[in-house]
Order: structure tokens, then C-alpha cells, then sequence
């Protein structure tokens, strides 16, 4: 291959970093590795989220760029053949070239090279990068059909160059995501975890909301009590201090947080009433909707307008925004 210009590796890095910012994220690894594959041919990829836990790092999330979902179940059964991945994998940083035939030679290794084979790894370029500040670090696997197509050293040392680029660009798109899910509201603050519960982006305000309900807090992975409410169904956790909600997408939580308002002492009907009062409907008219009696209503907008320390609609509707998801 060639050598590439500086100039086309320059350009490349102003589509990725533009991408990031434009693309949505269920499009963005796949406009990024088209991009790729101008400088460095392959065929075929995956790329992968990994965080580190006490067990070591864990995949959480994974993208396949014209591969079938079937790979990654076999893949799963072989992982432990594979030492050339592993080996890029326990120091996050290195970008590593084999060829499938040469690599997996040996007796021992024999189902895994069918493996490789048959879903057409016969060359392979691997890289893996550590978001800073993070748990979290990427790995790319870029595959080649042909077993003559042999990755040369240049392309690996590109490779090796643009990988943080790469890594980094998907960080933006992920954060950008991430503001997107909260809204312009200006009372939340946003992170994302992955489904385990390991921070992997967190706004200062996240972090600080938390410790307001667990002083103790390491900032590391999500309270215990957050992420048991999260197992067991509901998608709000409301403590005493602070409030946190998610989004499951991509394989990975997408969290705001703001902190607990008067309306989060709101019954499920109160705060039904409370919504039908900001919205201008008088106590009959709510009874009628809610199917039950003016006076139990009555009672009931009684009842919210001491939680809430609200004297009118106008302070009951500041109240409530408060507490907006």
C-alpha cells in the first residue's frame, strides 16, 4: 500500500470529528469505519465497548460492520484461543497484525482458526484505546477475506495513530447523545454507564447530585440502591436528596439526575390531579376525568398544596417543572 499523505490523513480526522458531532448514534461507528476503509482496506469489522470492573474488563457493547450477529455467539465460546486480542486488550493502547493461518497455527488452537476462517479473518488488524478519565476503553477488530491480503506494518502504525482519534470521536458522539436524552433542562445533569452499573461519562453535577444522597460515593459506578431500582423494573430511582432516571440504548444506560423536588412526595394519583391542575382543569372537571367525587378531589388538591408549599396554580406549576423528567 502506498504511503498516505499527511494531507488525507488530516482530512479524515476533520469528516471524523464532524461526524461525531452530526451523526446519530446508531449511524456513527459505521460512517466512522467507512471512513477507515479509504486508508485502510478491510471487509469486515467489529468494535467493542469494554469497561473495567473488579473481574477485569467486561464487553458491554458491540458493533458489527457487516458481520453476522452469529459470530460474536461463537466467538463467545473461543474467546480463550484468542491470544493475539487478549494481548492488545491487557494494556489498552497497542495496535497489533496477524495473519489468521500463521497466528493460529498450532494443533491447540485448530477450532479457532476454522473459526476465523469460516466467518473470513484470514488477516486482521487489532487496536484497542483507554478513554481517558474513564472505565471504558474501545477495541477494533478490522478483518480481511483474502489470506493473501496481508497488513502491512504501515497500516498498523496508521492505525495506531488514528485509533485515539477514532476512540475519542465516539466518546463525543456518546456525549452528545447523552445531552440529547436529558433535554434542555437546566436542573439535570447527565452521565452514561453501562448495564452493570460502571460509570463511563459523568457531568461534575452528576457526580455532585449523588454524593448529596451518598457522601461516600466514589464516583465509579452506580449506588447500589440506583441500580437495584433499575433491575428490578422501574426506570426512576427518587431518594431523598436526588432523583436519577436512564435510557437503555446501544447497550448502555443513558442517565440524568436532578435533585429531589416537594414533587416527588406526590402520590401516583396526586400527582395525576396535580398535572390536570397545571393544565387549567377546575376540581369538578378533574372528578369527572379522574371518575371520582368533587369532594374526594378536593381533598386530594388539599393534600398537594401542603406537600408542595403552594398557595396557587401559578406556584404549583413552577413545582412541577421542577420535578420534569
Amino acid at each position: 500500500m502506498r504511503s498516505q499523505s499527511s494531507q488525507a490523513i488530516h482530512a479524515l480526522l476533520l469528516q471524523l470529528y464532524r461526524v461525531s458531532h452530526e451523526a446519530a448514534i446508531g449511524d456513527f461507528q459505521d460512517e466512522v469505519l467507512g471512513l477507515l476503509k479509504d486508508l485502510i482496506p478491510f471487509d469486515t469489522a467489529m468494535w467493542q465497548t469494554r469497561t473495567a470492573h473488579s473481574e477485569g474488563f467486561v464487553t458491554q457493547a458491540i458493533h458489527l460492520h457487516h458481520e453476522p450477529a452469529e459470530m460474536v455467539l461463537e466467538y463467545e465460546g473461543l474467546e480463550q484461543y484468542d491470544l493475539a486480542s487478549r494481548s492488545v486488550f491487557v494494556a489498552p493502547g497497542g495496535t497489533r497484525r496477524f495473519h489468521a493461518p500463521t497466528e493460529f497455527g498450532g494443533a491447540e488452537q485448530r477450532e479457532f482458526l476454522e473459526f476465523l476462517q469460516r466467518f473470513e479473518h484470514r488477516n486482521v488488524l487489532i487496536t484497542a484505546s483507554r478513554s481517558a478519565g474513564t472505565r471504558s476503553a474501545q477495541w477494533i477488530s478490522l478483518y480481511r477475506a483474502s489470506a493473501d491480503q496481508h497488513c502491512s506494518e504501515e497500516e498498523r502504525l496508521l492505525l495506531g495513530v488514528l485509533a485515539p482519534h477514532v476512540m475519542q470521536a465516539l466518546d463525543f458522539n456518546r456525549i452528545g447523545h447523552m445531552k440529547l436524552v436529558a433535554g434542555p433542562a437546566s436542573h439535570k445533569a447527565c452521565a452514561i454507564a453501562d448495564v452493570r452499573g460502571g460509570i463511563c461519562h459523568g457531568e461534575s453535577a452528576f457526580t455532585a447530585q449523588l454524593m448529596q444522597e451518598w457522601p461516600d460515593w466514589n464516583g465509579a459506578a452506580l449506588p447500589a440502591a440506583v441500580l437495584d431500582c433499575f433491575r428490578s423494573g422501574s426506570h426512576q430511582y427518587r431518594g431523598s436528596r436526588v432523583v436519577v432516571s436512564y435510557r437503555h440504548e446501544h447497550g448502555l444506560l443513558f442517565l440524568n439526575s436532578r435533585k429531589a423536588t416537594k414533587a416527588d412526595l406526590l402520590s401516583a394519583r396526586e400527582s395525576q390531579v396535580a398535572a390536570m391542575l397545571a393544565k387549567g382543569l377546575t376540581h369538578k372537571q378533574i372528578a369527572q376525568v379522574a371518575d371520582r367525587s368533587p369532594a374526594t378531589v378536593r381533598n386530594q388538591i388539599r393534600s398537594i398544596y401542603e406537600k408542595l408549599e403552594v398557595a396557587n396554580v401559578a406556584e404549583l406549576i413552577h413545582e412541577l417543572q421542577a420535578s420534569e423528567p
